[in-house]
């Protein structure tokens, strides 16, 4: 919990957090974790790493490249 704690970026956890929302993507807060169901379909998967990307993209000030 102390490395966790040391290693934590809160404001950029949150940004990314209230990036995700916005667009229809649920991290949980704290834990930064995603949960899923027996439904979740490979489109679902997409949109979560999409949407991270251009979270991670837009927080760093770095273009998406791929």
């Amino acid at each position: 919990g102390t490395e966790a704690g040391l290693a934590a970026h809160n404001d950029i956890e949150r940004a990314l957090v209230l990036f995700c929302l916005n667009r229809g993507v649920v991290i949980t807060p704290y834990y930064n974790m995603l949960l899923v169901c027996p439904q979740t379909r490979g489109e679902h998967v997409d949109l979560v790493a999409r949407v991270l990307d251009e979270g991670l993209a837009t927080l760093t000030g770095r273009g998406i490249t791929a």
